[in-house]
């Protein structure tokens, strides 16, 4: 291959390579990552049940905190409470987990017998999953909804 021809060559690799790379690119500039803590109050939103189900609703507002629980369920598990702290609410547990970085799980459980468990992915538009009523009796879940999670300020 002679000189000449190798130049537009090297030229056409390169452009194609530019191309390549910026059509893998976020059409946003940036790509939104899960936050590395997950530690604060937050509004809890959870749509139309499915059906039917013992367990009550879990509070709209909760703050997830970084102690350790010592009872029943709790015990060894990050807690949520509802927020303000110290308001009422129906379910005697409550904890919270992190699976995976992408992934957030909350517990709320009266007793170990009726309760509502919330899965959440991180994605674009914030934490947003599904939430299960269930009981300690078969069948165990007994309705389900969609559910968010959003940050608020703790004041």
């Amino acid at each position: 291959m002679s000189v000449g021809r190798t130049r537009p060559l090297v030229s056409l690799t390169a452009v194609a390579a530019l191309l390549s790379a910026s059509g893998c690119s976020d059409s946003t500039g940036t790509t939104v990552q899960p936050p590395l803590s997950v530690v604060g109050c937050y509004a809890l939103t959870v749509g139309k049940w499915s059906g039917a189900h013992e367990s009550p609703d879990p509070p709209s507002s909760i703050v997830l905190l970084d102690s350790l629980g010592t009872y029943l369920l709790e015990s060894g598990k990050l807690l949520a409470r509802p927020y303000p702290l110290g308001t009422p609410m129906p379910f005697d547990m409550a904890w919270w987990s992190r699976p995976a970085e992408e992934q957030l799980d909350v517990v709320f459980s009266a007793g170990g017998y009726v309760g509502v468990r919330l899965h959440f992915i991180w994605s674009a538009d914030g934490w947003r999953g599904s939430a299960w009523a269930f009981t300690d009796v078969a069948p165990s879940i007994q309705a389900t909804a969609t559910s968010a999670l959003t940050p608020r300020p703790c004041s």
